[in-house]
């Protein structure tokens, strides 16, 4: 069965759009401390950066040839350069809970700071998703 996508919305679109929800869930998280725990918007946020990276590949009609941040994000990067320092921000994410390793896998929320500063380049990882496409595709649905 092929995947689901919205009539009016490309795939990529629809990637673009579930990583802005997500991020913007994991954002306004803090608003409700007693739901959204810094681990959940730790994870929420993790989930918006594979959303945005996986949209470029997406958009470029390539396919990732890892699955981790740091691997999307270093294939992204052949795609549509990205600041050196974005990847390594990106490879930080990663590295904090060691999310795709088997073998050193470990779990700590971040702290206030740190999750401030996992948010910050969730920001800038929507940034440079968006400069990755072309300014005249809308991601909006059409009505």
């Amino acid at each position: 069965m092929p995947p689901f996508t919205h009539p009016s919305r490309p795939e990529w679109a629809q990637l673009i759009r579930e990583g802005d929800r997500f991020l913007r869930t994991a954002v306004n998280g803090s608003r409700r401390p007693e739901i959204f725990s810094n681990e959940l918007r730790y994870g929420i946020l993790t989930m918006a950066v594979e959303k945005y990276l996986v949209g470029v590949f997406s958009y470029h009609r390539c396919m990732p040839e890892g699955h981790t941040l740091g691997g999307l994000a270093a294939g992204a990067d052949r795609i549509a350069p990205m600041a050196a320092n974005l990847r390594a921000a990106i490879q930080r994410i990663e590295n904090f809970q060691e999310l795709c390793s088997l073998e050193t896998y470990h779990r700590r929320a971040p702290g206030d700071e740190e999750l401030q500063a996992m948010l910050q380049t969730g920001e800038e990882v929507r940034g440079y998703a968006a400069s990755a496409l072309n300014p005249n595709e809308p991601i909006e649905e059409k009505k």
